[in-house]
């Protein structure tokens, strides 16, 4: 009897009772048992397998604690109406677009869980506003924080909320930590494709990791913003928005066509202006969009210089010091070379104007040797900044990146050159 027990069990094994995907499951906090995916995206590859799941159930996690800061914002006192009218609209779209990233999420991972990393990239894609809300809300939330914080004194309002062991206040910073999250997550694939020398995905994720700093970093800003914005006399554009940092402030001199005079400067993560001070509030600004400057060194003897390129207008901006002039290369090349990394849409082609020629520069025409005097004057083309006289300067064209409508001066010789292209 015993030798006939003995080979059936030889032939016949225990069976488990237990699918062994349930019972890895059953292992994770957050996964039920019956989540059989998590298991297989494990079982496919480990390594980036955990840092799929590890997000996913990140994610889940979110959307729940999303849906009871809804809930919070419809029950508040009166006394705190206005973190409800300021938030309210904010957390529903957010708990909304973070809801579908999460179905649809969940069904990538249910159809397809070998081409994962690829597919979550794509997915973050597809989902792009998700960065566009967060701003708004972290920006919103930084004009609230001392009335929310007071929240977490009326627990008796929340009694029958799930708030899952966290404070009222730290709940509503959620959206915040997210970025952080996210941001962790982006640098975790770069390292996966990085193993696998896969270099195809570096650019976006490197993109995305930057733009998700940035609106972490842009909470330390938003005081600075505002005073900022409090010192412009009217302000070029709305200056204290969410997702902006600010970067740098200083003063130079610009070089301009007939004087060199002082103006402030002000470097933010998408814009550099200069501005007048008068009588303590900065006027005249001139703003220059990042991802479409160019800035390098101006050589000249004796003077520390910076040439600034754009489409509008370029210009030299003088310091006083060498090393005021290296900090400003420094600050202004990262800040523009981290605005076009962070760029969505794509960057427009332009040309850049030229740096005019000053005044003082020349006492006689650049194109005709002619003495320039009081009876004749100077003029500046607008095509490539020389001084001319009038009979050098006689024509008008359209120099499309002043303007696609009005014709402006310009040299002879530019105007024969804007002939030659055209007749191409």
């Amino acid at each position: 009897m015993q030798k006939q027990t003995e080979e059936s069990f030889a032939k016949k094994p225990f069976p488990l009772l237990l699918d062994w995907r349930q019972f890895i499951c059953s292992q994770i906090n957050e996964v039920d048992p019956n989540d059989i995916v998590i298991a297989d995206i494990l079982n496919n590859n480990l390594e980036v397998g955990r840092i799929i799941v590890d997000f996913l159930i990140y994610q889940r996690i979110f959307v729940r604690r999303m849906v009871s800061l809804g809930k919070i914002v419809n029950v508040l006192p009166s006394s705190y109406s206005i973190v409800g009218e300021s938030l309210k609209n904010q957390i529903i779209s957010l708990e909304s677009i973070h809801r579908e990233f999460l179905d649809s999420f969940e069904s990538v991972c249910k159809e397809n869980v070998i081409d994962l990393p690829r597919l979550c990239i794509e997915l973050l894609q597809n989902h792009i506003k998700i960065f566009e809300l967060h701003e708004n809300y972290i920006f919103s939330l930084q004009e609230l924080e001392q009335l929310i914080s007071a929240l977490s004194s009326e627990c008796a309002v929340f009694d029958e909320i799930n708030l899952e062991s966290l404070t009222v206040s730290q709940l509503f910073k959620i959206p915040v930590q997210w970025q952080t999250r996210i941001s962790q997550f982006f640098g975790e694939l770069s390292a996966y494709f990085l193993s696998i020398s896969e270099t195809s995905f570096n650019d976006i994720l490197e993109c995305y990791s930057r733009r998700s700093s940035t609106i972490t970093s842009s909470m330390d800003s938003i005081s600075i913003l505002k005073q900022v914005s409090s010192t412009f006399l009217i302000e070029p554009f709305p200056i204290a928005i969410g997702g902006r940092c600010f970067i740098k402030q200083g003063v130079a001199l610009k070089h301009c066509r007939k004087d060199i005079s002082e103006r402030h400067l002000l470097l933010f993560s998408d814009y550099f202006i200069y501005v007048q001070m008068k009588g303590g509030k900065y006027i005249v600004p001139g703003v220059y969009l990042l991802t479409q400057t160019r800035v390098e060194m101006f050589l000249w003897p004796n003077l520390y210089c910076l040439a600034i390129y754009a489409p509008k207008k370029s210009f030299v901006l003088e310091f006083k010091e060498e090393e005021d002039r290296d900090s400003w290369f420094s600050s202004l090349s990262t800040a523009i070379a981290n605005a076009k990394a962070m760029s969505v849409d794509p960057i427009p082609s332009y040309e850049e104007a030229p740096i005019w020629t000053p005044d003082n520069a020349t006492n006689v025409c650049m194109k005709c040797n002619q003495p320039l005097t009081f009876f004749i004057r100077r003029h500046h083309c607008r095509s490539c900044g020389c001084v001319a006289c009038s009979n050098c300067v006689s024509h008008k064209i359209i120099v499309k990146n002043i303007s696609n409508k009005k014709a402006v001066r310009v040299c002879n010789d530019c105007y024969e050159k804007q002939l030659t292209t055209d007749e191409k």
